[in-house]
């Protein structure tokens, strides 16, 4: 039996990189919770939170995993958070919720 050849590209292989290797950094999926919305998320959560502009506002909500509430006035626009959220109450802006690589 021939050994295998390592060294075929993914044209050869019939794969892509991604289905190979997997996505390619950080985070893999975002859900963005529109203005004057809300989104919960399941057992696996959001594990990473960015907050535009105008949701910036302490009615707009993050509610954390393990309890407990964030105001989205407490977080810096445009910055991201390394926060895992149960459920978003987005209100004046959107809230954009990443999912992290296991």
């Amino acid at each position: 039996m021939s050994a295998p050849n390592y060294h075929l590209n993914h044209t050869q292989t019939g794969s892509s990189n991604y289905e190979r290797f997997g996505a390619a950094g950080t985070f893999y999926e975002v859900t963005s919770v529109a203005a004057d919305t809300e989104a919960s998320f399941d057992g696996a959560g959001g594990a990473g939170v960015l907050i535009g502009a105008a949701a910036a506002q302490a009615t707009t909500k993050l509610h954390v995993m393990g309890g407990g509430i964030v105001l989205g006035s407490d977080l810096l626009p445009k910055t991201m958070y390394d926060i895992s959220v149960s459920r978003v109450e987005a209100v004046g802006g959107t809230v954009y919720v990443f999912r992290r690589q296991q």
